[in-house]
């Protein structure tokens, strides 16, 4: 039998940052040019142990602000 509980059946949450390779991704630019994003301070970035974190709002910042 198969028991699915309310705790088990999580709706999908809206992420809150990306790597920097999906933020690549998402721009549609080579993770070269998302790494000079990132140092030129283009997009805000939070360290999070060994991996850099880029908040989603701030791709919506970026892209508003180009629109």
């Amino acid at each position: 039998m198969n028991f699915t509980t309310e705790k088990t059946m999580r709706k999908p949450q809206r992420r809150l940052a990306m790597s920097q390779a999906e933020m690549a991704d998402a721009l549609g630019v080579s993770l070269a040019t998302a790494g000079r994003m990132i140092r030129k301070r283009t997009v805000r970035s939070v360290k999070v142990g060994q991996r850099r974190l880029i908040p989603v709002s701030e791709i919506e910042r970026l892209l508003s602000a180009a629109a």
